[in-house]
Order: structure tokens, then C-alpha cells, then sequence
């Protein structure tokens, strides 16, 4: 058996609220890999039975670019189990992260699907079941399953798993990197002895933080809001996110923006531009871009509560002091080109 419900609200923020509230417990993962050819993908199928013995208990073609692939369980999942093993199963097929969402709308197989062209409705397409099985696998069998490729040595933590999507997310924006490398580092502990440090360095480093912001306040320069963010707000702002994870990221995101931006103003430090206008730069770098009314809905609603910015104070003016410096050295590189002095040689005679 499948769970089925009817999305009646087709705002993504919305929608994920009502499905937090309403869903206690799943009994299928499920992936979906969209930036392949349909060729590929079922060899991405193939290629998980063969490696890892796992057998769908069903594939949906959407009537699209892409495959719906379930599991099955054999019995239902909290939704912090079906989290982590969702989020496993999307890491090992290298799918589309937005789909970790319990709330995801998903293609049912029998009915049809339209879609805009030119703003021309298109006529119905099919939605077909390609394949189904009646496996179906326990907690045990599927760990298993998945620690058997080598990709967890240090298990999935939250922190593993966000690191992982930037990673991708590069990647398929054309920088050569492995997003991998986030799962097979071992994590960076802090060592005891720098945790409690020496009271002079600590007292050296906050006089510094104290002086630079003193200055910055006198000088009135104006600093970059984008530096005072998080890594992953920062990767949204270069980027972008894909379709059906936008709203959830553009939420965050402008929920961070008006928390730093408050925090900043609080503290008597210009920034420059005004939190919308990033905003609207990740709405842009979207692919496909955030329509203006679906941003507006995001924008307005991340307003309604005071927010909060994403890092802590000492944080931020760290990295408004590494700016300064890097400012700084920028500006003494430019040197003005020495004046070239013409030599007139005279023959001796």
C-alpha cells in the first residue's frame, strides 16, 4: 500500500507546513534524478540493484524529464527514520536533495498531467507505472544495504548532510568538486586545550574584534551584507536552488537576511544593499526563476515574526574584519606605474 493525499494549496511554504503537522509516520523512499536522460536514470536503477540488492517496489514515469523510484518497507517509519534513510538513498544515487521532503508532491501513475507552453495549456500527458515489484525491506536490511557503498563511515549527521548538498550544488554549477569529500572527512573536533586557551589570547583577539569595530563605525564604510551570512545562505545567493526546494531555501534564506541586517543596525554597521535586493538575486538564480508573486508570498511571510540572524555576533564582525584586511591589501596593490625616465646615450668621442 502507498500513501496518497491531495495537495490543495500549491505554495511550497504552505504546503510543507500543513504536511509537518499531518504526517506522523512513511512507508516508502523515494528518490528522483532530474538533470539525467531517462536512459540514464534507469540505468541508475539497474546499477542500485546490482551494487546494493535493493529492489524498487515501484517506478513512475512522470510524463517528463524524469523517474519516480520507491522502496518499500515493511513497516512505517517516523519521520526522523524516513528522514535519515531518504536522505542516505539520495546521497548514493546523487538525486535531487529537494525530494528529502515528507511533504513532496509526487506524480501518481494513472492520471495525466498539462503544462504551459508559450501560455498555451498542452494537450494531457500520461503518467505511466514503468515498473513494481512487491519487495519490500526492514530498518535492518536497508542500513545495511546502504552502508555497504562506503559513503557513511562517520554516519549522516545534519551537518554532513548540509555540507553534502552545497556540494552538489556547486558541482552541477560547474565547479570541480566532489561532493563526496563532505561525507568521508572525519569531523573537525575542536581540541580541549583550544577551548580553554590561554585568558590573554582571548582577551587579545576581543580587544582586536573591539578596535576594528570602533573604526569601521567611525569610518562609516559600508560593508557587504552577503559576508556576514552562512555558508549555505551564501551558496543560495550564488546559485540558486532547483525547483521544489526554492520556497523552503528562499525562506531561510530571507529569514537570515532581516535577522543579520536587524543585527547589523543594532550595532551601528552600515551594510550595503538592502536585504530585499539579495533576495530577489536568489529569487533570479533559481532555476527556474522564483516568479515575483511566489517571491513576494516568501518575502512577506518570513516578515511576520522578528527574525533572527543565523550567526552569532563574534562571528560576524570575524568576518567583517577579515573583509577590512582583505580591503586593505587589495588597495596596496594598486600601485601607480613608475614615470619612465628616456636616456638619451651620446656617443663618446
Amino acid at each position: 500500500s502507498f500513501e496518497l493525499y491531495v495537495v490543495l494549496v500549491q505554495s511550497e511554504v504552505f504546503r510543507d507546513r500543513l504536511a509537518k503537522l499531518s504526517f506522523k509516520s512513511h512507508q516508502c523512499l523515494f528518490y528522483e534524478i532530474d538533470d539525467l536522460a531517462l536512459s540514464k536514470q534507469r540505468q541508475a536503477v539497474d546499477r542500485l540493484r546490482d551494487e546494493i540488492n535493493l529492489e524498487p517496489a515501484a517506478v513512475v514515469y512522470t510524463g517528463g524529464k524524469s523517474l519516480h523510484v520507491y522502496f518499500k518497507c515493511s513497516h512505517s517509519l517516523n519521520p526522523a527514520e524516513w528522514l535519515y534513510l531518504n536522505r542516505q538513498l539520495t546521497i548514493i544515487q546523487n538525486a535531487d536533495p529537494a525530494i528529502c521532503n515528507l511533504a513532496r508532491s509526487m506524480r501518481l501513475p494513472g492520471m495525466v498531467r498539462r503544462r504551459m507552453v508559450d501560455g498555451i495549456l498542452s494537450a494531457t500527458i500520461p503518467i505511466t507505472l514503468e515498473y513494481w515489484s512487491n519487495y519490500q525491506y526492514n530498518v535492518k536490511e536497508l542500513e545495511t544495504a546502504f552502508d555497504s557503498t562506503a559513503l557513511f563511515p562517520y554516519e549522516l549527521s545534519e551537518q554532513r548532510w548540509r555540507k553534502w548538498v552545497q556540494l552538489l550544488t556547486r558541482a552541477k554549477n560547474g565547479e570541480v568538486i566532489d561532493p563526496q569529500a563532505a561525507l568521508l572527512q572525519p569531523s573537525m573536533t575542536v581540541p580541549r586545550s583550544t577551548l580553554h586557551c590561554r585568558r590573554g589570547t582571548v582577551t587579545q583577539a576581543t580587544r582586536d574584534n573591539r578596535s576594528s569595530l570602533k573604526q569601521l563605525r567611525a569610518s562609516g564604510v559600508s560593508v557587504p551584507l552577503s559576508i556576514c551570512l552562512t555558508l549555505s545562505d551564501r551558496t543560495l545567493l550564488t546559485y540558486g536552488e532547483f525547483e521544489g526546494n526554492r520556497n523552503n531555501a528562499g525562506y531561510k534564506l530571507a529569514r537570515n537576511l532581516l535577522g543579520t541586517s536587524n543585527l547589523l543596525t543594532r550595532n551601528r554597521i552600515a551594510y550595503h544593499p538592502e536585504p530585499r535586493q539579495l533576495f530577489d538575486r536568489y529569487c533570479d538564480r533559481c532555476t527556474p526563476p522564483l516568479e515575483p508573486t511566489e517571491a513576494d508570498t516568501i518575502w512577506h511571510s518570513a516578515n511576520k515574526t522578528t527574525a533572527f540572524a543565523s550567526r552569532d555576533f563574534g562571528s560576524i564582525v570575524m568576518s567583517i574584519r577579515e573583509w577590512k584586511l582583505h580591503r586593505k591589501s587589495k588597495k596596496q596593490c594598486v600601485r601607480k606605474p613608475k614615470r619612465l625616465v628616456n636616456v638619451r646615450l651620446t656617443k663618446s668621442m
